[in-house]
């Protein structure tokens, strides 16, 4: 028979495991930039890489990007990068490339762009962008999750093409539309311990209900007092609606968005993207449309 301590500590188990709750959030990088020894500048409103050398020259171009986990604690489900590939070679639809994780500290600012960065000899997976210009989605859910549960130091990864692969171009943070810079979406399984201290640690956005006709309601949670603008996109970066500009004070928000855009115009069925922009940070949440 078990005794009265037993029986509350399996009480107390179970309410912790019944008290797990799932997330998904969507992070902007913290740096983003692109290696080239081969140039005499780069372009920081890009993220370019290639490995080939021909009558047009030597490409050897790298892409760097981190984002902060430090606000995920628990088990990490799912990790995907978004990167907008917007130009490649002509004649030449695909680019191979492996993904490693970044085993040196660096920042966007002082990183020479000359110089190659260092990174684990076994890539965590292979992409191959191609042929279409527009979104891909990278699987990167080994880094997160090493990471994440593991403690492993977060450097960031790097994106390198393999010996032959042509020239692809993608958007890169500073780029003027926000809607097209990277993201990394990351569904984890939170433990219930803490998380209401995690939620107000980062800047987060959703939308209720989520698919919707024609009204939502998108909430917002600022952990700073801070100057928050709050747009919506459609998928190609095309700017919707602006819903907010101003300065706005710490804790939770709400905006309705009635699924008309600046003109008063209903927009059609699809995939909009709602984003949050703070002085330091930038959000994003993915927004079903039905009619």
């Amino acid at each position: 028979m078990r005794t009265h301590h037993t029986i509350l500590a399996a009480l107390l188990i179970a309410a912790i495991v019944s008290s797990a709750w799932a997330d998904t959030v969507t992070l902007a990088p913290t740096d983003d930039m692109y290696t080239d020894p081969d140039q005499a500048s780069v372009d920081t409103t890009m993220l370019w890489v290639g490995n080939f050398s021909g009558g047009c020259g030597t490409y050897r171009e790298q892409i760097m990007i981190k984002f902060d986990l430090s606000s995920i604690e628990g088990t990490v489900d799912s990790a995907t990068l978004n990167l907008y590939r917007w130009w490649r070679c002509p004649g030449d639809y695909y680019t191979s490339t492996d993904v490693y994780a970044i085993t040196q500290d660096w920042n966007e600012h002082t990183w020479p762009f000359a110089q190659h960065i260092g990174h684990e000899t076994t890539p965590s997976c292979a992409y191959n962008f191609g042929p279409h210009l527009g979104w891909y989605e990278v699987d990167v859910t080994d880094l997160a999750q090493s990471w994440v549960e593991n403690g492993t130091d977060n450097y960031g990864l790097v994106i390198i093409g393999r010996w032959g692969a042509k020239c692809s171009k993608f958007h890169s943070k500073e780029y003027a539309n926000p809607s097209m810079s990277p993201s990394l979406d990351v569904t984890y399984t939170g433990t219930g311990v803490g998380d209401e201290d995690v939620a107000t640690r980062r800047l987060t956005v959703t939308n209720y209900p989520n698919p919707f006709n024609p009204v939502t309601t998108i909430r917002y949670h600022l952990p700073t007092e801070t100057r928050t603008t709050l747009r919506i996109y459609d998928t190609r970066g095309r700017l919707i609606r602006q819903l907010f500009d101003a300065p706005r004070s710490p804790g939770d928000h709400e905006t309705v968005w009635d699924g008309k855009d600046d003109a008063g115009r209903s927009v059609p069925s699809g995939i909009y993207l709602s984003i949050v922009n703070t002085e330091t940070d930038r959000t994003v949440s993915k927004m079903a449309l039905i009619k």
